[in-house]
């Protein structure tokens, strides 16, 4: 069973994640390196000052490192970041006007969801380093030379194998549309490899868990998704690319050079078979095998236009970053973030690849992806033995609606955001993630009554499992009381009657409409 419609926007590239929140925290970083630039100079200056000390009658020069040390820091913090906020305020000026410092606010303070806060995923820190803000040229005109459009696809292609390091001996068809044209069509693909049994699965399980409304439909809401967010695709059944923008625009740039990279890859690497991964492993590996190919492209796209577009070209891709976002903000959190997790996850892992090996690591991993989320996460552990967790008894006279593996970084959504609310989020969501050794969901359905039970393994980690889904219940559903020791609480409120057992490093949690099924389901 697919648990994750991986294959829903696996052909496409979700304008909202990849382009402007990206360059919010490029923003951040050019501040602080800024300010770290100044720091230095005031470092150097007074480092050489000379200090009269008196010594028999002479006068000698006291180097004062430390103390400028001290004062660079001091003069930071009070002038040092008011100046260089300004100086990026005139920039943005300088380019949309009026408008830029508004927009330089938005970004900086997470304004909404169009900043840098609205990014669920936050960004992994070592994605700065793979970027280099350093190599934006301030005042260019970029790389992109005047033509027509099949010039100027074939300089991007151009620059993205130079830099990719894999090229690619087939010719690129690329069809241009309008956003909305691509929108359509990348509804219609989705539409025809929905499932309606997966659909009620999905919507079954989700909405026990109060990821998404009761009255909400999953097929209706990622295809939401998808119209709000698409901004361009590539199909490997068919090889048919598509961008979402009728000329060479700066959007249109970045969208040819992350749809090129997946031709590329496509035709250089082989792009994993995301249905016969979901089919074979479940779900969660999917996801994983999903956010390599997403994040290759991702990363490589973000180092083309910080090194090969102009200032003035990023920030229009970020105001039309900006109004995607916006238009994701009726999306439940849960599937925003299975939409998000590929992009921006992704990218945080490829570009540990890159650190680790260059593309050439990139290139070897294509060989043997990712086979969990958890991997993608937390990267030192590529060796994770993942535990095959028992099977739930099935309750008697319900229908099995379907099952699949329930990954770390789906657990993560769920803590983020327990019943589909950001500020009921649990405390350090992804480090809680982390004792993840395996897991699974399987539903039933009796009629319209559903009855679900999500069994993970616990491994290592800063925080126990047990308590975690516990407290998870309590938060997606505020006012359930559980009775009963803390290791076998059964919850009442919310959707039904919960409960939460931990057994020898298993620990499930049921949810089914009376506190007899969820014993049933929850116990062996």
């Amino acid at each position: 069973m697919n648990g994750e419609s991986s294959s829903g926007w696996k052909a496409a590239t979700v304008v909202a994640v990849i382009m402007g929140l990206v360059l919010a925290g490029v923003v951040y970083v050019l501040m602080d390196s800024r300010a770290q630039d100044l720091v230095d100079e005031l470092a150097a200056v007074t480092s050489t000052t000379e200090t009269p000390e008196t010594t028999a009658g002479s006068t000698t020069s006291v180097e004062t490192t430390e103390v400028a040390d001290t004062t660079a820091a001091d003069t930071t913090d009070d002038s040092t970041i008011g100046s260089i906020d300004d100086e990026l305020s005139e920039m943005f000026e300088d380019a949309l006007g009026e408008d830029g410092g508004a927009l330089l606010d938005e970004l900086i303070e997470g304004g909404g969801d169009g900043g840098l806060g609205g990014m669920a995923g936050g960004l992994d820190p070592n994605v700065m380093e793979c970027l280099n803000p350093g190599a934006m040229n301030f005042g260019s005109e970029g790389d992109i030379p005047e033509g027509d459009p099949a010039t100027q696809v074939k300089a991007i292609a151009q620059l993205v194998a130079e830099d990719r390091g894999i090229s690619s001996d087939e010719d690129l068809d690329i069809e241009f549309a309008t956003r909305e044209e691509v929108a359509r069509r990348v509804r219609q693909l989705t539409e025809e490899d929905l499932d309606p049994e997966v659909v009620d699965y999905q919507t079954r399980l989700y909405t026990s868990l109060g990821a998404i409304p009761g009255e909400r439909d999953i097929a209706e809401i990622q295809l939401d998704a998808l119209d709000a967010a698409v901004g361009g695709f590539y199909d490997p059944e068919t090889g048919e690319l598509v961008i979402g923008s009728e000329e060479i625009d700066a959007l249109g740039a970045l969208v040819v050079a992350h749809e090129v990279q997946h031709a590329v890859a496509d035709d250089v690497l082989g792009l994993p078979d995301l249905e016969a991964i979901d089919e074979n492993q479940g779900g969660d590996a999917a996801q994983a095998a999903l956010a390599l190919v997403e994040g290759d492209a991702s990363l490589i796209s973000q180092q083309f236009m910080m090194e090969h577009m102009s200032f003035e070209d990023l920030i229009e891709v970020t105001m039309t970053s900006m109004e995607t976002t916006g238009a994701l903000g009726d999306i439940p959190h849960h599937v925003r973030r299975l939409l998000e997790f590929p992009y921006l996850e992704g990218l945080g892992y490829v570009c540990g690849l890159t650190l680790e090996g260059g593309w050439e690591q990139v290139d070897a991993v294509y060989d043997a992806p990712p086979e969990t989320t958890a991997e993608v996460l937390f990267p030192e552990r590529q060796s994770l033995e993942v535990v095959d967790v028992p099977d739930p008894k099935a309750p008697q006279g319900w229908t099995e609606v379907g099952s699949d593996t329930f990954g770390a970084a789906e657990l993560m959504f769920l803590l983020e955001a327990p019943g589909g609310d950001t500020e009921a989020a649990l405390p350090e969501p992804r480090q809680r993630v982390e004792s993840w050794a395996g897991g699974e969901v399987t539903v039933w359905a009796s009629g319209e009554d559903t009855a679900m039970a999500l069994r993970f393994a616990e491994g290592e980690g800063p925080t126990d499992l047990c308590s975690t889904m516990t407290e998870f219940y309590a938060a997606a559903f505020p006012g359930a009381e559980a009775t009963g020791p803390d290791t076998d609480s059964i919850l009442e409120g919310g959707s039904g009657v919960g409960r939460v057992t931990c057994d020898e490093g298993t620990v499930t949690l049921g949810i089914a409409p009376d506190a007899e099924t969820v014993r049933f389901i929850t116990d062996g």
